[in-house]
């Protein structure tokens, strides 16, 4: 895998300052909740840095790439652009960076949707990347704090946020959001029982 440094350099290179400083937000914040939920530091590190490589190339090069590395969207994903990008950088940072960890390149494939039964890192990654120090929507905060308590607490609460702003946007729901959502239900009441 390449060092982290090179990628830090590049993607200074490759994304706008303020997507660019997002990056090292989001990067900050997982590795914050890794140390909190005993998962693997320099993974989240790596992928809250790389989870938005993809993010400012056209929709139509997201695609190719997307189609270059074999990932299927369904028909819902297919008509919901914000997504890709998600999708396109699990396999450019495999290619561009060399990082072919399977646990790594899932996270940032489902960063934006999520989808059902996310491993913990996943979870962290999706987390992050709406609590990050940088994001400042009114919930941000409030969820940060959640997410020291639990993730699949911060991921419904993510989502009270999420769906409303896709439904008035006239946006389609894909069926990874709803497992995510179904999921993090389940662990909250699985939670309450203990």
């Amino acid at each position: 895998m390449t060092d982290i440094n090179i990628i830090k350099n590049e993607l200074k290179d490759m994304l706008s300052e303020k997507r660019f400083a997002h990056s090292v937000a989001v990067a900050n914040q997982a590795v914050k909740l890794a140390e909190i939920y005993g998962e693997d530091t320099d993974k989240a590190l790596i992928a809250g840095l790389v989870h938005d490589a993809c993010k400012e190339i056209s929709k139509e090069e997201q695609l190719k790439i997307i189609d270059k590395f074999g990932i299927i969207l369904s028909d819902i994903e297919k008509t919901e652009p914000n997504i890709w990008h998600g999708y396109a950088a699990s396999g450019y940072i495999t290619e561009r960076w060399s990082i072919t960890d399977s646990e790594i390149c899932s996270a940032v494939k489902y960063h934006t949707c999520g989808r059902g039964n996310m491993s913990v890192l996943e979870k962290i990654i999706f987390v992050a990347d709406l609590t990050s120090l940088d994001r400042d929507y009114p919930d941000s905060a409030p969820i940060r704090e959640i997410s020291y308590k639990s993730l699949d607490r911060a991921i419904y609460e993510c989502y009270l946020y999420i769906i409303p702003f896709i439904l008035k946007q006239g946006g389609r729901i894909t069926q990874n959001t709803l497992d995510c959502y179904n999921c993090a239900v389940n662990e909250m009441k699985k939670e309450l029982i203990k």
